[in-house]
């Protein structure tokens, strides 16, 4: 836990953070590593006593890279990062039907996309913050009551262990509590849905010898069993598998099953251990409303979508950058109060752009119709065999 010396002034009765942030995952730490840094007084509550300890993110783009370096933590994560291979969709029988480059830099030397392993990114993150002393971050508290005023919003949370309440008074709060998020459902906001929901399972697993299993990005649009191939880390590979209709979700999620599909990789018990198996449904939709006075959304609380652009994490820290730089500006008296009606305005149009992309990607993977999915390979095959033009989705 950090301390709170250093803090700007607070007077008599003021709230006692200037920002309060409600979940610390990469988008929370984030966000209250830039605010902090300007000198902020940001208190956080996280429901787990602990950060989690498997990857779900497996990489960032280079404006993300842009954002880590920023706040100093770049440095710190290069033993577990690497550069992510090219987007590659192919069909069935391993024909490729759609390649996107990401083999270049942003001009600084930032890779187009960067594979990681997520836990070790959040430890990083957590030492930055520790670095900051008017960050402070309180573990094993749920939030479970969330007030907004006029001038400022209380939240009670309360300790996961022994049910002990405690309240938290600041000029702002954001959520960024992830899919479930409790402050959204305070607020009563809704989700504008775009209806393409699917159950996959995703298997992380660490190769004895990683060079057997060479880093990809791979989607292998097979109708009869789509599934995903990537990096997420040096040594550190997952593979994804849909649940075909009819098959019991159960049955599907067992580690026994997901040996069984592994196996289409060569992965098994004697050449790989399964560190993670857990069967989740993706969602594509977003928050209708991202801001009630004094109160925020930001990251999952704000928007789900489809992994298959790479884009979750990403609009988060994008999220996390647009956000700090309003509210330095709100609670330094630089700027009024409707600044932040921008903040809406900005995000949550991109953040549908990047819906909208990852479910167009998912639509052309996820087919389990064998007709439709020969009419699809003949269309791409087609497309890709004519004049030569930039690779672009579909």
């Amino acid at each position: 836990m950090n301390g709170i010396s250093g803090s700007r002034g607070r007077g008599a009765g003021a709230p006692e953070a200037d920002v309060l942030v409600v979940g610390y995952g990469p988008v929370g730490q984030v966000l209250s590593i830039l605010l902090a840094r300007s000198g902020w007084r940001v208190v956080v509550v996280e429901r787990h006593p602990e950060p989690y300890s498997l990857p779900r993110a497996v990489a960032f783009d280079a404006e993300a890279a842009r954002t880590l370096d920023a706040i100093g933590v770049t440095g710190r994560i290069a033993d577990i990062t690497e550069p992510s291979q090219d987007y590659v969709v192919s069909d069935a029988a391993g024909r490729q039907l759609l390649r996107i480059g990401l083999g270049g830099t942003d001009g600084t030397g930032r890779p187009d996309s960067t594979s990681v392993y997520q836990p070790g990114l959040e430890a990083a993150l957590a030492a930055r913050g520790e670095e900051l002393p008017t960050l402070r971050v309180h573990r094993g508290l749920r939030a479970v009551e969330l007030t907004e005023s006029g001038s400022g919003a209380e939240l009670v949370a309360e300790d996961e262990r022994g049910g002990e309440r405690r309240t938290f008074t600041a000029s702002w709060v954001v959520g960024c509590d992830g899919a479930g998020s409790f402050v959204r459902r305070s607020l009563g906001i809704g989700w504008a849905d775009s209806g393409f929901a699917l159950d996959w399972l995703a298997c992380d697993v660490v190769p004895d010898r990683p060079e057997d299993f060479p880093p990809s990005n791979l989607q292998i649009a097979d109708p009869a069993r789509p599934r995903v191939a990537v990096s997420c880390g040096p040594g550190r590979r997952r593979w994804e598998f849909m649940r075909m209709p009819g098959e019991d979700r159960a049955e599907f999620g067992t580690e026994e099953n997901a040996w069984r599909l592994l196996s289409m990789f060569s992965a098994r018990p004697d050449n790989a251990t399964l560190t993670r198996h857990a069967t989740y449904t993706f969602r594509a939709r977003n928050a209708e409303h991202w801001r009630r006075g004094r109160v925020l959304l930001a990251g999952d609380a704000a928007h789900q979508m489809p992994p298959f652009a790479g884009q979750g994490m990403c609009s988060g820290f994008r999220d996390a950058a647009n956000l700090a730089w309003k509210l330095d500006l709100v609670l330094g008296g630089r700027a009024g109060e409707a600044l932040l009606d921008s903040y809406e305005q900005e995000r949550r149009a991109h953040v549908q752009h990047a819906i909208d992309l990852s479910v167009r990607l998912g639509r052309l993977i996820c087919v389990t119709d064998p007709a439709a999915a020969a009419d699809r390979d003949r269309a791409m095959t087609a497309r890709s065999s004519g004049p030569a033009r930039p690779a672009e989705p579909v």
